[in-house]
């Protein structure tokens, strides 16, 4: 399995191409784990849901979400959070399942995550804002940090990321099967 990023700079404005890299990331260990488990028994990745009363159809169990990040270091498959995550950049990705591969994409808008210089990246499994109960008090709402969840990938984006309001960025991350 390997895992690869590319990213494209684009002028707000125009929506145009000013820079456009590619990264190999690094697949974690959690992440092996977790597609070796959906291999053996493809219903630990999905669930059946209740809402309101009524039951849902089945989708999966679990949210993937893009974080960035300014630490350093070298990605391992055993890292199990971002060096420093940073907690806007917390976005959900839409996910596309073709034979072997599965794709990530995320569009950061001109106006968000502006300021930092981003040198990392990573995929977590569900990474909530916040956590939703409801009972016999009425509904709950707790905060949870940015980077709960399980790192599936780390990627190092060197040269780094400077992202501002006259930028657009586009993420697409590939997970290959081979």
């Amino acid at each position: 399995m390997r895992g690869e990023w590319r990213i494209l700079e684009r002028d707000a404005e125009t929506l145009e191409v000013t820079k456009e890299r590619c990264v190999c990331n690094v697949v974690t260990d959690a992440a092996l784990s977790k597609f070796a488990q959906g291999v053996y028994d493809p219903r630990q990745l999905v669930q059946s849901y209740t809402w309101y009363g009524h039951s849902c159809p089945t989708r999966y169990k679990y949210y993937w979400y893009i974080v960035l990040g300014t630490g350093t270091g070298v990605p391992a498959p055993s890292d199990t959070g971002l060096y420093t995550p940073t907690d806007d950049t917390s976005r959900n990705c839409s996910k596309i399942r073709t034979g072997g591969e599965i794709r990530y994409y995320q569009r950061y808008m001109p106006e968000v995550i502006n300021g930092p210089t981003y040198t990392e990246a990573g995929i977590y499994e569900w990474v909530p804002r916040y956590s939703w109960w409801d009972d016999e008090g009425g509904e709950h709402f707790t905060p949870r940090p940015y980077n709960y969840g399980t790192l599936l990938n780390h990627a190092l984006l060197d040269p780094p990321l400077e992202k501002t309001e006259l930028k657009l960025m586009d993420f697409e991350i590939r997970v290959t099967f081979y």
